[in-house]
Protein backbone atom coordinates (compact mmCIF):
# COMPACT_ATOMS: atom_id res chain seq x y z
CA UNK A 1 0.00 0.00 0.00
CA UNK A 2 1.08 3.56 -1.06
CA UNK A 3 0.84 6.70 1.29
CA UNK A 4 -0.58 9.99 -0.23
CA UNK A 5 0.58 12.85 1.02
CA UNK A 6 -1.82 16.09 1.11
CA UNK A 7 -1.08 19.34 1.64
CA UNK A 8 -3.77 21.31 3.63
CA UNK A 9 -3.97 24.97 2.58
CA UNK A 10 -5.76 28.19 2.31
CA UNK A 11 -8.04 27.94 5.63
CA UNK A 12 -8.56 30.87 7.87
CA UNK A 13 -6.80 31.99 10.26
CA UNK A 14 -9.64 31.89 12.77
CA UNK A 15 -9.52 28.52 14.40
CA UNK A 16 -13.10 27.87 14.79
CA UNK A 17 -13.42 29.05 10.38
CA UNK A 18 -10.66 26.77 9.74
CA UNK A 19 -11.91 23.54 11.23
CA UNK A 20 -15.55 24.67 9.64
CA UNK A 21 -13.63 24.70 6.74
CA UNK A 22 -11.62 21.61 7.05
CA UNK A 23 -14.81 19.58 7.64
CA UNK A 24 -16.63 21.10 5.09
CA UNK A 25 -14.48 19.19 2.41
CA UNK A 26 -12.56 17.10 4.29
CA UNK A 27 -8.98 15.06 2.85
CA UNK A 28 -9.87 11.17 2.20
CA UNK A 29 -7.95 8.02 2.35
CA UNK A 30 -6.91 7.19 -1.42
CA UNK A 31 -7.52 3.61 -2.43
CA UNK A 32 -3.79 2.95 -2.60
CA UNK A 33 -3.10 3.09 1.13
CA UNK A 34 -2.44 5.68 3.73
CA UNK A 35 -3.00 9.37 3.86
CA UNK A 36 -0.94 11.79 5.62
CA UNK A 37 -1.96 15.33 5.72
CA UNK A 38 0.13 18.58 5.89
CA UNK A 39 -1.07 21.40 7.92
CA UNK A 40 0.91 24.80 7.54
CA UNK A 41 2.15 25.89 10.81
CA UNK A 42 -0.39 27.87 12.90
CA UNK A 43 -1.19 29.04 16.15
CA UNK A 44 -1.70 27.05 19.45
CA UNK A 45 -5.63 27.44 19.10
CA UNK A 46 -5.37 25.04 15.73
CA UNK A 47 -3.96 22.39 18.22
CA UNK A 48 -7.01 20.52 19.38
CA UNK A 49 -9.45 20.68 16.68
CA UNK A 50 -6.47 19.22 14.29
CA UNK A 51 -5.81 16.94 16.03
CA UNK A 52 -9.80 15.73 17.21
CA UNK A 53 -9.85 15.82 13.01
CA UNK A 54 -7.00 13.68 12.31
CA UNK A 55 -8.38 11.12 14.96
CA UNK A 56 -11.84 11.55 13.37
CA UNK A 57 -9.94 10.49 9.74
CA UNK A 58 -7.89 7.99 11.32
CA UNK A 59 -10.80 5.88 12.92
CA UNK A 60 -13.23 6.59 9.82
CA UNK A 61 -10.06 4.75 7.85
CA UNK A 62 -9.58 1.93 9.90
CA UNK A 63 -8.08 -0.98 9.69
CA UNK A 64 -7.71 -0.77 5.90
CA UNK A 65 -5.84 2.85 5.57
CA UNK A 66 -4.02 4.98 8.39
CA UNK A 67 -4.15 9.33 8.76
CA UNK A 68 -1.54 10.67 10.20
CA UNK A 69 -0.77 14.51 9.59
CA UNK A 70 2.64 16.73 9.66
CA UNK A 71 2.81 20.31 10.79
CA UNK A 72 5.75 21.57 7.95
CA UNK A 73 8.62 22.37 8.65
CA UNK A 74 11.56 21.99 6.13
CA UNK A 75 11.94 19.87 3.56
CA UNK A 76 14.61 17.69 4.97
CA UNK A 77 12.18 17.10 8.51
CA UNK A 78 9.42 16.38 6.13
CA UNK A 79 11.16 13.35 4.75
CA UNK A 80 11.96 12.03 7.68
CA UNK A 81 8.92 12.02 8.83
CA UNK A 82 7.06 10.74 5.44
CA UNK A 83 9.46 7.87 5.53
CA UNK A 84 9.30 7.30 9.49
CA UNK A 85 5.42 6.84 8.71
CA UNK A 86 5.69 4.63 5.47
CA UNK A 87 7.29 1.88 7.62
CA UNK A 88 5.59 2.32 11.01
CA UNK A 89 2.42 0.60 10.36
CA UNK A 90 0.98 0.89 13.68
CA UNK A 91 0.88 4.82 13.59
CA UNK A 92 -2.14 6.46 13.16
CA UNK A 93 -4.39 9.90 14.24
CA UNK A 94 -0.94 11.13 15.35
CA UNK A 95 0.23 14.82 14.32
CA UNK A 96 3.88 15.53 14.01
CA UNK A 97 5.17 18.98 14.45
CA UNK A 98 8.37 19.82 12.44
CA UNK A 99 10.94 22.25 13.92
CA UNK A 100 13.58 21.51 11.04
CA UNK A 101 15.74 20.60 14.28
CA UNK A 102 15.04 17.55 15.97
CA UNK A 103 12.88 14.93 13.46
CA UNK A 104 15.93 12.95 12.19
CA UNK A 105 17.56 12.81 16.01
CA UNK A 106 14.05 11.42 17.31
CA UNK A 107 13.30 9.16 14.49
CA UNK A 108 16.52 7.57 14.80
Amino acid sequence: MGQAVVRVESLPADPQAAAAAFYANPPTTPDAGDLVLVFPPAGTAHKDWRLAAVRDLARDAAPAARVNAVIDGDAAALATVLAYLADAPGVTGQIFELDGNSAQASLD
